[in-house]
């Protein structure tokens, strides 16, 4: 299982940035998005999802990220016209798919621990 996502440090200084309650669903939403291609089951019906996609109800991930409703809703606005997310609604959920998830999240993390703890002390 993939545990990690990757954020730019361009985010700091971007429009969703600026405001934290916008940098929290974002970052939220990477969190919860689909690594690899799997389906799920929502209600009665089977949902296939790609990498970059999940299932979304405003409700429930306002409750629990522990922004409003009304941020979330104004949160997914923003992004969407950043072209960031698309949105495409069902009756009862909306999946979202994070736009460039392969080009923002593919390979391994930036990571040379490994290397560092073998490098011999200066």
């Amino acid at each position: 299982m993939s545990s990690w996502v990757k954020l730019s440090r361009k985010l700091a200084s971007s429009a969703i940035g600026a405001k934290p309650e916008y940098l929290a669903v974002w970052v939220h939403l990477l969190m919860a998005a689909s690594y690899k291609e799997g389906e799920i089951l929502v209600g009665r019906q089977i949902v296939r999802l790609l990498p970059g996609q999940l299932v979304f109800g405003r409700h429930k991930f306002s409750e629990k990220t522990g922004v409003s409703e009304s941020i979330v809703r104004s949160a997914l606005k923003v992004l969407e016209s950043l072209q960031q997310i698309t949105i495409k609604s069902e009756s009862k959920f909306s999946v979202i798919s994070i736009t460039n998830w392969s080009l923002y999240q593919a390979g391994e993390p930036a990571n040379d621990q490994t290397l560092t703890s073998k490098r011999p002390a200066v």
